[in-house]
């Protein structure tokens, strides 16, 4: 008897329980007929120009029966690029809101700052290249490069509206014969999407944005379904967005009240540091995410800044170091300025480093070396993360360090946006929320968790991926990420909800904290009129 006989005879009791009575065979498929269908992908225009920093809106047009997903097109001219880059994750950083109106009245409102946490939380890792290129989060815009012009790159944002995100939920355009359907998007100014190098700002006009419009999936149906759709009245069981605005982080110990309704799935919580929301001068930053390559450029920025014999050349072309007499030897190297303490000082002392070339053309033979990054060698590089989160202002506040150490820094300054870093430190690491507890009409909804239980164990239990840091969740529901409900909490029926939280010292010195609520509400479709069974 061969192995696999051998096995299907040693049949007992405990078989019947897997085997007996079967339902299913998995040696032939079964599969369902559908309706008859297609679908298109048709272009809807914004009315007016539609450019960086306005307010454009699009009556979309009734080109099919349903609509499903859609994309904001925009084209970006990349132009002469002398010393600046776009900021990460351009398609979603310049969407500043987006909501959808059905006659007239919003049914759900999002933003930029939801998209990101929204993708942080349910993205497919296998798209993560096609997800880059789609929001222009790729080194061709985001690289502060050299001055040459190139073509212009045409990002594909995903709106992530109750229609966009299920099929079964398709917004039904054939049933709303009396209600027009209406989709507005606020956009950043285009100064406040770039990262640049330097004491001078470049100028950026909000006319690099080309061109932007709707991508929109129409589906048509078949004659009888067409029908039924016109003719029935329909109730969708959809997820709306709140969000009442940027909570202040100005200490240590916050309680937020929470103005939400209707039965809810999740809440999302995430700070905003100022220091990296707005334009912040830095010594350096790893635009290209290699902070190891950042931090050794930290530190010959550094180092050459706090250098005694540091000098501006003359004709206004760089820096320079004095390298004492002529008789120079290998090894030789540049004194710290006397008198230097503050922060300069505790970050000088991480580091050794001595020039590559010198010579003796100077004036009373004494050796001269370029002072460029390029012409220092580091030998000994004992920085943290920690410490390249220094801006420019907090470094040239120390004593001691000399006029020129301050203008070479200013020189090779980078101002940064990082608009989706809700974390402690610059690489995105380290969540600013330390402790976290939700409140129910003054009851303890659990005990108070660390941030690293809503950073990472919520996620892990009812996502199927881990965010960056700084993205806190609390889900009620098993499967959040699934349109089946699972649990709710029904804010409705809550008098007072409050969010206590504390957060990192970093975390106090300025900033916000966004808390985000996703709920169902039904959307109901009848005699060609559309809108929401419940109100807030």
């Amino acid at each position: 008897m061969g192995g696999g006989l051998m096995q299907l005879v040693a049949y007992g009791a405990q078989d019947v329980y897997l085997t007996g009575q079967p339902q299913i065979t998995f040696f032939k498929v079964v599969y369902r007929r559908h309706t008859n269908f297609s679908v298109e992908p048709i272009q809807q225009t914004f009315q007016g120009a539609a450019e960086f920093g306005r307010t454009v809106t699009c009556n979309v047009n009734r080109n099919g029966d349903l609509i499903t997903s859609m994309y904001l097109v925009a084209k970006i001219d990349k132009g002469v690029r002398a010393n600046y880059g776009w900021v990460n994750k351009l398609g979603f950083a310049m969407i500043e809101s987006c909501k959808v109106e059905v006659g007239g009245s919003k049914i759900d409102e999002q933003y930029g700052d939801w998209l990101n946490v929204w993708d942080e939380l349910t993205r497919e890792i296998a798209h993560d290249r096609a997800r880059d290129n789609m929001i222009g989060n790729v080194d061709g815009l985001t690289k502060i490069s050299g001055g040459s012009a190139s073509d212009e790159t045409t990002l594909y944002v995903p709106l992530k509206f109750w229609f966009n995100r299920n099929n079964g939920l398709a917004l039904p355009l054939i049933a709303l014969q009396y209600h027009d359907v209406r989709v507005t998007i606020k956009l950043r100014e285009a100064s406040d999407l770039i990262n640049y190098t330097g004491a001078t700002a470049p100028t950026v006009t909000n006319s690099a944005m080309k061109d932007a419009f709707l991508l929109i999936d129409y589906v048509y149906l078949d004659s009888e379904e067409r029908k039924r759709f016109a003719q029935a009245a329909h109730e969708y069981l959809i997820e709306q967005v709140q969000f009442t605005g940027d909570e202040t982080l100005d200490s240590v110990s916050h309680k937020y009240r929470l103005n939400f309704n209707h039965p809810s799935k999740y809440l999302v919580w995430n700070t905003c540091l100022d220091r990296y929301q707005k334009s912040q001068k830095w010594i350096d930053w790893a635009v290209d995410g290699d902070w190891e390559a950042a931090r050794e450029r930290f530190a010959k920025k550094i180092w050459l800044a706090t250098r005694q014999s540091l000098d501006a050349n003359d004709a206004g072309s760089g820096y320079t170091l004095s390298m004492g007499d002529s008789t120079m030897e290998i090894g030789d190297t540049a004194a710290t300025a006397t008198g230097l303490g503050g922060i300069a000082l505790t970050l000088s002392l991480k580091v050794d480093a001595q020039v590559l070339f010198a010579d003796t053309l100077s004036a009373g033979g004494a050796g001269m070396a370029d002072a460029t990054l390029a012409n220092v060698v580091v030998l000994r590089n004992t920085l943290t993360i920690e410490d390249l989160n220094t801006l420019v202002s907090e470094f040239t506040a120390s004593s001691g360090l000399p006029a020129d150490g301050s203008a070479f820094l200013t020189s090779k300054q980078i101002t940064v946006r990082d608009y989706f870093n809700y974390s402690t430190n610059p690489n995105c690491t380290g969540n600013p929320i330390t402790t976290a507890k939700l409140q129910l009409n003054g009851h303890d909804r659990f005990t108070t968790r660390d941030g690293n239980y809503f950073n990472y164990v919520q996620p892990y239990q009812h996502f199927n991926i881990t965010p960056c840091d700084g993205v806190n969740v609390y889900s009620f529901a098993l499967k959040p990420a699934d349109h089946q409900p699972s649990g709710t909490c029904n804010f409705s029926r809550i008098d007072n909800t409050t969010l206590n939280v504390t957060t990192s010292a970093t975390a106090s010195n300025g900033g916000v904290c966004k808390i985000y609520c996703v709920n169902y509400n039904v959307f109901r479709v009848m005699s060609g009129m559309g809108g929401l069974a419940y109100s807030n």
